[in-house]
């Protein structure tokens, strides 16, 4: 079945959102195949609808910028499709180039409302949605990051690259691209999360078989996960199992055939060069490509992971999409207080901020749920350890909390630490502007008072409308 351009704009909005089957998608693809104009018109529609899915992680600035580069485009799409011979004839064509610039309208409007309404992106799919997915469906892309950057997904061989937006999903042959400013996730039938970082590409050849073709992916894997493979370059990475293998996180990187295995927990098989091993959480391994005229079988071992953290920082900007109650989310919270402290105990650093707690400072309120939820479940911690987290997690939220966190604040005021309490109590005067008579070094004395936590909770009662509440 032919399309002309008129009729593939509708079939545009159908596959945008995500309606689009069957003999519709043949002759979709087969239009834009030959039709750069309507190639523009996908992209810039793409584009709009992942804009106000991604707005709310990302801010207005972004959303803005992106919408006048879509606009910018699509009209110079306009300018180059005028002159064409068939402008002048009746028909379809002829309603063309009104038709391109109601999507350059739509697509400005769109980011407009990306700046109003701050959509955030969808959480992952339920057991009951991921049912109602394709039958061949082998994964989901749940969520990306970066306003600024696109993602990419080319069906099969021969089929063009096309964006794509969080909720698509993915049968055994696709493969997913991520460019220099964007990283995504995906979840597996499995449970499993599979992230890509900028400049990735990876290929789904089969459920549980993918191959990474360049950039880096990491592989959260839980508890009775099935068996994953993954090749990369040439390094054949195998982890879970097939019965339901143990839990495990491990990050792949590859550049040309050369490749790295990072294992964070659990452990994976690797196999390259001819050998194979076991890497273990805390260890990695370098698989290098083919050299000609190099020892075939070069030493092959595992090396110990100096800083976890470091090696996975790429990671934070998809983390942090998470909700604040993600137990891979607290877990991360953890280890970068940890770091926090760690850093402030250093003569050089005591009086300024090292270099995670001011990455932390830069995301600005994108930690703060979490960074809250973390102290209220170690809320009155006796360790040592812990209370210094503590303390370093409410100094952080009397900085960056927002107010819809105002109602994770007023229990910090019952903690037994005075650091803590005073530190939340300067977040509720600076995100409400009064103390209700108690001020932060008021709510530090000792013995701590259990006033100012009820007076707090009785003004929350009557004020909770007033903060908006976190999605």
């Amino acid at each position: 079945m032919a399309v002309d351009c008129e009729e593939a704009g509708n079939l545009i909005s159908s596959r945008i959102d995500g309606e689009l089957t069957g003999v519709d998608e043949a002759a979709l693809d087969a239009h834009l195949a030959g039709c750069a104009a309507c190639r523009a018109a996908l992209e810039a529609a793409a584009l709009q609808d992942a804009a106000m899915v991604r707005a709310f992680a990302h801010g207005r600035d972004a959303a803005a910028a992106l919408a006048r580069r879509v606009e910018q485009g699509v009209s110079q799409e306009v300018a180059a499709i005028a002159p064409h011979p068939r402008a002048a004839a009746n028909g379809p064509w002829r309603r063309s180039p009104m038709r391109w610039a109601g999507w350059t309208a739509a697509a400005a409007a769109g980011f407009i409302g990306a700046m109003i309404f701050m959509r955030p992106a969808p959480p992952p799919a339920t057991p009951l949605q991921r049912a109602a997915q394709p039958a061949d469906a082998i994964a989901q892309l749940v969520r990306v990051a970066d306003i600024s950057g696109e993602v990419f997904t080319c069906p099969s061989d021969g089929k063009p690259w096309q964006p794509v937006v969080a909720g698509a999903a993915f049968a055994p042959g696709a493969k997913v691209r991520t460019d220099d400013s964007a990283k995504c996730e995906l979840t597996l039938p499995d449970g499993s999360r599979v992230r890509l970082n900028s400049g990735s590409e990876l290929k789904l050849a089969a459920a549980g078989d993918m191959q990474l073709s360049r950039g880096q992916m990491f592989w959260a894997c839980p508890e009775g996960a099935g068996l994953l493979r993954i090749a990369a370059g040439d390094a054949q990475v195998t982890a879970g199992g097939l019965g339901g293998g143990p839990a495990a996180q491990l990050d792949i990187a590859r550049v040309a055939d050369a490749a790295t295995v990072t294992v964070v927990t659990g452990s994976a098989q690797v196999y390259g060069q001819g050998q194979a091993t076991t890497v273990r959480g805390g260890e990695f391994l370098r698989v290098a490509g083919a050299t000609i005229g190099v020892d075939p079988t070069p030493k092959f071992g595992c090396e110990p992971v100096t800083d976890p953290l470091k090696a996975t920082r790429w990671l934070d900007d998809l983390l942090v999409l998470l909700p604040p109650d993600d137990p891979e989310l607290l877990a991360r919270v953890d280890a970068l207080l940890a770091r926090i402290v760690a850093e402030r105990r250093e003569p050089v650093a005591a009086a300024a901020p090292g270099p995670v707690e001011h990455d932390v400072r830069a995301r600005g309120q994108a930690w703060a749920a979490p960074i809250a939820r973390y102290a209220l479940n170690h809320l009155s911690a006796s360790a040592d350890a812990d209370r210094a987290k503590r303390r370093t997690a409410a100094r952080l939220l009397a900085d960056l909390a927002p107010p819809a966190c105002v109602g994770e604040l007023i229990p910090l005021l019952a903690d037994d630490d005075s650091e803590v309490r005073f530190h939340a109590a300067a977040a509720l005067n600076r995100l409400t502007g009064q103390t209700l008579g108690f001020s932060p070094d008021r709510c530090a004395a000792d013995p701590r008072d259990p006033a100012p936590i009820v007076a707090w909770q009785e003004w929350w009662t009557g004020n909770r409308s007033r903060y908006s509440a976190r999605p």
